[in-house]
């Protein structure tokens, strides 16, 4: 029981210091892009800041040693997207997405077959390290990694077997839930902006379970991007 006891301290200790470490990163992120706002560099130039947006699908699985095999499920995301080029080839990126999370599959009840889906959607802010490969084409590789912290806003849980369908609203969930980012994707300039096209694979660090057992369930989310900066 003392090892149980002392297991969820760790957890709960380590979730909070994710949280300051976000909270910091994310503070010195906006402070970095708002002070580049009418700077120069050395040669005169200006930073170039891109505002835009970005939608696309994902497709969401559960993984963690309790997750078990599951089905992945397809969903929405989108939002907007600041973009500071530091230099040719590196730029920190700054996005408030709408993403929906979770899982499908199917089970057996008393001999009749049953069809689960799991929505989690959350409200993310990804803090990215953006590194471009220069190339002599209008369309430039680069690769993304970084922070993904999201936020729950809708948990819901819906089961249909036959003709006959339920929804309830699961309780108990972590409303705060760290992630690690990374992809790739190609730039091209279009105009006076840059059409982006990405994928991207975001993964929990920890689990979103906020049971006092804190059964190791977290997301995984495969989402394939386009968006535009102008």
């Amino acid at each position: 029981m003392r090892a149980g006891n002392r297991y969820i301290h760790t957890v709960l200790e380590l979730e909070g210091n994710m949280k300051r470490i976000t909270l910091i990163t994310t503070l010195l992120s906006v402070l970095l892009i708002g002070s580049a706002f009418g700077l120069t560099r050395e040669d005169g130039s200006k930073y170039w800041l891109g505002k835009g947006f970005r939608l696309g699908l994902s497709h969401a699985n559960l993984h963690g040693t309790d997750a078990g095999e599951t089905l992945w499920r397809t969903g929405l995301n989108f939002g907007g997207v600041l973009r500071l080029e530091l230099d040719r080839t590196s730029s920190l990126q700054l996005e408030v997405l709408y993403s929906r999370k979770g899982t499908h599959d199917f089970f057996w009840v008393d001999r009749n077959l049953v069809e689960g889906d799991l929505t989690l959607d959350y409200v993310e802010v990804p803090i990215l390290w953006v590194i471009t490969v220069p190339t002599r084409s209008n369309l430039t590789p680069n690769f993304l990694l970084g922070l993904a912290p999201g936020f729950i806003t809708s948990s819901k849980f819906r089961s249909s077997m036959s003709d006959t369908s339920t929804e309830t609203d699961v309780f108990g969930l972590q409303p705060y839930d760290l992630g690690l980012a990374l992809g790739g994707g190609l730039t091209s300039q279009v105009g006076a902006g840059k059409v982006l096209l990405e994928i991207r694979y975001t993964f929990s660090m920890s689990t979103f379970d906020g049971a006092t057992s804190h059964s190791d369930f977290r997301n995984g989310v495969i989402s394939l991007n386009t968006g535009y900066l102008f």
